[in-house]
C-alpha cells in the first residue's frame, strides 16, 4: 500500500484485500513505515487488527 500524505497524523482507508484476495477472519498486524521523497525511512509503527465475518 502506498499513500502520499502530509507531515503529522494521517489516516488511510483499506478495502480488506491483500493481493486482490480478501483476508480470512482472524488477527493480523499492520506494520507501517513512513518514507520521505528522499528515501529516508522513519520508525516503523505496528497496529493489530481483526477481521470478522
Amino acid at each position: 500500500m502506498d499513500n502520499a500524505d502530509r507531515a503529522g497524523r494521517n489516516t488511510a482507508r483499506w478495502n480488506g484485500k491483500l493481493n486482490r484476495k480478501a483476508l480470512k477472519p482472524g488477527s493480523y498486524r499492520l506494520v507501517a513505515t513512513a518514507r520521505t521523497r528522499a528515501g529516508v525511512r522513519g520508525a516503523a509503527k505496528t497496529k493489530a487488527f481483526r477481521v470478522r465475518r
